[in-house]
């Protein structure tokens, strides 16, 4: 599993949520205070996947923030394979933010 590394800094996800992003603002400044100007949801506070493609780790013990999510609903054509969507359910998206993480050695 020698995959490219991502550069920080490189948003995780194409479609963005303003309200999920908000959501993610307000937990920052709550558990972390003195980092809350430099956060960039989507940028530097991202998925535990999104993190390893970084080469960055979370650190032991740290807790996820949790962020209600719309979780895309697909479907393929027995046809022609094709996928597409076809609507969004409930969900909930954990992510961790800077502070909460180190680069892989």
């Amino acid at each position: 599993m020698n995959q490219p590394t991502i550069t920080l800094g490189t948003p995780y996800k194409e479609d963005m949520s303003i309200k999920a992003a908000q959501a993610v603002l307000q937990a920052v400044r709550e558990r972390f205070p003195e980092w809350a100007d430099q956060c960039e949801p989507y940028v530097n506070v991202l998925t535990l996947r999104a993190w390893n493609e970084r080469g960055y780790r979370v650190k032991k013990g740290e807790k996820a923030i949790r962020v209600a999510a719309a979780i895309p609903v697909w479907t393929e054509d027995k046809e022609t394979g094709e996928k597409a969507q076809v609507g969004t359910r409930h969900g909930r998206a954990y992510v961790f933010a800077l502070p909460q993480v180190e680069k892989r050695q």
